[in-house]
């Protein structure tokens, strides 16, 4: 019952979503189907299973989708069309490749053509809402991001990475005076490890602690940090969600695209991550994990209606109506439930700590004395602090760490609406 209200949903609004567009995308396949051309699309969910009720529920010029759920190869959507893995491309004379999804275009287009696929890629999200004719896209003449313009909205990467040290260098420093144990996490550890800095590309840094040293920084902080920072966090009035702290620059601005309107700081930040008690038992963290994400979205879904543009109140009414009747469940009953799942284990020594506020869908658990007591690398400046293990943590964190990802040679500028090192978002 559940999917089947999800994909309802999603073809209301999605379907919306391509209509503006479909007349010129038909004349584009009518035009390739002419020349045998062969076209994929990559997204298996909501939007791919939608563009293709819109644009090609008789399984006439769309061959296959790409998508990398294990669980749905060798299956058909509604549609009708089969479902392959990325495989597929690199064994058959793929001509064109349509991307669902404008967040996930920059990691699948580099995953593509660092596979050797010649052929063209184009982000639907960008067609959509740039308006782009069948013409132009059949002649791929249309102004594009340039990835190798490394200016974002006037700044250097590097220039927007030293504002982040100049972040972490605060942070290190009260955590030094404090005695505070924290380390380098995610790809932030996993610069240190191979770069000795920032991955290539990379606009962000994260650090993690343990609970009581995470709940230690969060009493400090506000009292100690220099007045060019704040500490981000939940608050009545924000729209700030996460179940995590950052530490904010003041007067910067990095806003990506769909977070324009959030009432909460936008600014350049360190995202500082608790890492809480979990089982031993691989099945019971799993268990874990995912009620976990659950209570997250659910808290996302009350604070934020879908972007959806339709003149019908019928439809809009279905595309938003988990956000009208979350109205009426408490804020404050969400967040407890998620303080209870952080909490679960908080009296047991397990030996065991994860990331439950990890936006990856997988377990990211770790044996406590393979993190602790913490080694030191070099980031960019100085020697920060790192996993003690960081192999094993690494290896935890990604599937083949040692390699170096599509992404790595991508574009920050994607999906950016205002970029500023001198002033908030809004002024």
């Amino acid at each position: 019952m559940a999917n089947f209200r999800k994909k309802l949903i999603g073809n209301i609004q999605y379907g919306e979503y391509y209509k503006p567009i479909r007349s010129e995308i038909e004349k584009l396949f009518k035009k390739y189907k002419s020349e045998g051309k062969r076209v994929v699309i990559w997204g298996a969910g909501l939007k791919g299973n939608a563009f293709l009720s819109v644009m090609d529920s008789k399984t006439e010029y769309v061959e296959a989708v790409i998508d990398r759920n294990e669980s749905l190869y060798g299956t058909c959507l509604v549609s009708g069309h089969p479902v392959v893995n990325v495989r597929y491309v690199m064994e058959n004379p793929i001509d064109v490749i349509f991307i669902m999804s404008g967040v996930q275009y920059v990691d699948n287009y580099f995953l593509l053509t660092k596979a050797g696929f010649h052929g063209l890629i184009f982000d639907m999200d960008y067609l959509v809402k740039n308006q782009i004719g069948w013409e132009q896209i059949y002649h791929n003449n249309f102004e594009k991001v340039d990835f190798e313009d490394n200016k974002l909205f006037g700044y250097s990467l590097t220039e927007i990475q030293q504002k982040l040290l100049e972040i972490l260098r605060e942070v290190d420093r009260i955590c030094r005076k404090h005695k505070i144990t924290y380390f380098l996490e995610a790809g932030s550890a996993l610069g240190a490890y191979r770069n000795q800095g920032f991955l290539q590309s990379d606009y962000d840094i994260d650090i993690a602690l343990l609970r009581e040293e995470y709940e230690r920084f969060v009493r400090i902080a506000p009292d100690e940090l220099d007045s060019k920072f704040l500490l981000q966090q939940r608050e009545r009035g924000s729209q700030y969600f996460y179940p995590y702290v950052q530490v904010v620059m003041d007067h910067t601005c990095f806003v990506p695209e769909g977070f324009q309107n959030f009432n909460m700081h936008l600014g350049i930040h360190i995202d500082v991550a608790p890492l809480d008690n979990v089982s031993a038992n691989k099945e019971l963290q799993k268990k874990h994990f995912q009620k976990m994400q659950k209570i997250t979205k659910t808290i996302w879904d009350k604070l934020h209606p879908e972007e959806f543009n339709s003149r019908n109140p019928f439809k809009k009414l279905i595309v938003n109506s988990k956000y009208y009747l979350l109205k009426f469940v408490p804020m404050f009953f969400l967040e407890k439930m998620q303080d209870r799942e952080f909490a679960k284990y908080s009296d047991t020594d397990t030996g065991w700590v994860g990331d439950l506020c990890t936006h990856y869908k997988k377990v990211i658990a770790f044996e406590k004395d393979r993190l602790l007591p913490v080694g030191m690398m070099k980031f960019s400046d100085i020697e920060y602090p790192v996993p003690k293990d960081i192999e094993y943590y690494l290896g935890i964190m990604y599937d083949d760490y040692k390699k170096l990802s599509p992404r790595e040679n991508g574009s920050v500028k994607y999906n950016m609406v205002a970029v500023s090192l001198e002033k908030n978002y809004g002024e």
